[in-house]
């Protein structure tokens, strides 16, 4: 999942921002205006807003396939079954076998950027979706997952033990979100999250409530903000003012913020810091600085916790399609016989004409909306290729 870049340090430096985490993050940076993502600071060095340009380079762009070796190949493309991303399936163009797919996935100077034309991910999810039962689902999914906990210092186990960092596995009783593969401490819910090792070394828990919740937030924030055309624009920020609320933080960001879901007991230590009183810091988007210093904290969720559980499988746009079609005949004025029928119809890699290969680069688009390429007309017309995947008639209480 690309969200779990923002464990390594891309954003390294000695200067401002000093930020721990950028993939998958969309909250502004304070040394940024809003409706930029570059600066200067008042020392005369260029300042960044790492999380903005890392998204806007990476979302779009790539993916993690789950393809390690030659029999993770061979498993993908005879099996569908990849361990390390299950919901990953072939998806070959006619004449293309499983063995040519797999061998292709392992040559290194292609791969990069072939793969994507022989797989596909099964039930994408579309976050364009304004349905609040969607959102529900795929927050929940996370129930009853497993997390290995890593020599939880404040639990009172016998098969624990500290000093040799000994794992055990905790059952998510609800939704999960855990920041790290292996967290420190157990399960954080509003009812211990005053504990403050408990806090900032375990895994945060939503309720079916708070997901409910934050699920009506991502849809009211869907709505406001949509429709996305690419990933990045969903996963950033809004370049815009910084009053304006959309140039804080991106969907999730702010989902979680009007939600409340965050809004649980803190320690003692905890100072919340005003835009009045960043304003004397001398920012450049003080509003960007306000809020909770605990707000790093493992129980406290960030748009890119969510992002590191639902990344792999999100989408802006879908691939297969429901269409229904109605048709009846009639004598003069009387409707003699009524038809209605169903098909699935799925957009493909493969070009109209296959003579021009899926991974073949396209340039980008001209103002008059024709692209400057060598594909065949018939490809820079048409596009992708959609196929029928089936069909049937429907009975009348169908409908």
């Amino acid at each position: 999942n690309l969200a779990d870049l923002r464990h390594a340090n891309l954003a390294s430096s000695g200067h401002l921002p000093l930020v721990q985490a950028t993939v998958g993050e969309s909250l502004a940076s304070p040394v940024v205006a809003g409706d930029q993502v570059r600066g200067s600071s008042t020392f005369g060095y260029e300042v960044l807003d790492h999380s903005w340009l890392a998204n806007q380079t990476l979302w779009d762009g790539y993916f993690f396939s789950g393809i390690r070796d030659k029999n993770d190949a061979d498993l993908l493309f005879e099996k569908s079954a990849l361990p390390l991303n299950p919901r990953a399936m072939p998806l070959l163009a006619s004449g293309v076998s499983a063995k040519d797919a797999a061998l292709k996935a392992l040559d290194q100077t292609t791969a990069w950027s072939d793969l994507a034309a022989t797989v596909a991910i099964k039930g994408g999810f579309n976050v364009n979706s304004t349905s609040l039962g969607a959102w529900k689902a795929v927050l929940s999914s996370l129930r009853g997952l497993e997390v290995p906990v890593l020599g939880p210092v404040e639990i009172k186990d016998p098969v624990v033990n500290p000093a040799s960092q000994k794992e055990v596995n905790r059952v998510a009783i609800d939704a999960a979100f855990p920041r790290y593969s292996r967290p420190l401490g157990d399960r954080v819910n509003a009812s211990n999250s005053s504990d403050n090792q408990r806090r900032w070394s375990g895994f945060r828990e939503l309720t079916d409530d708070e997901v409910t919740k934050l699920a009506t937030s991502i849809v009211a924030e869907v709505r406001s903000r949509g429709p996305f055309l690419s990933m990045a624009e969903f996963v950033n920020r809004r370049l815009a003012p910084s009053s304006d609320e959309m140039a804080t933080a991106g969907v999730l960001e702010a989902a979680l913020r009007k939600s409340k879901v965050n809004n649980i007991p803190m320690g003692p230590s905890n100072r919340v810091i005003s835009e009045a009183e960043a304003t004397s810091f001398g920012y450049a988007n003080p509003k960007a600085a306000a809020g909770n210093t605990e707000e790093g904290a493992s129980a406290v969720l960030s748009q890119g916790d969510l992002l590191s559980a639902i990344g792999a499988s999100i989408t802006v746009r879908s691939d297969t399609f429901v269409i229904r079609a109605y048709g009846d005949a009639r004598n003069g004025a009387t409707v003699t016989a009524k038809a209605w029928c169903e098909a699935v119809i799925q957009r493909t890699p493969s070009f109209v004409d296959p003579t021009d290969a899926p991974e073949k680069v396209q340039a980008a688009m001209t103002a008059s909306g024709r692209t400057m390429t060598d594909l065949l007309p018939v490809n820079r017309r048409f596009g992708r290729r959609f196929e029928i995947i089936s069909f049937r008639w429907l009975s009348s209480n169908e409908v």
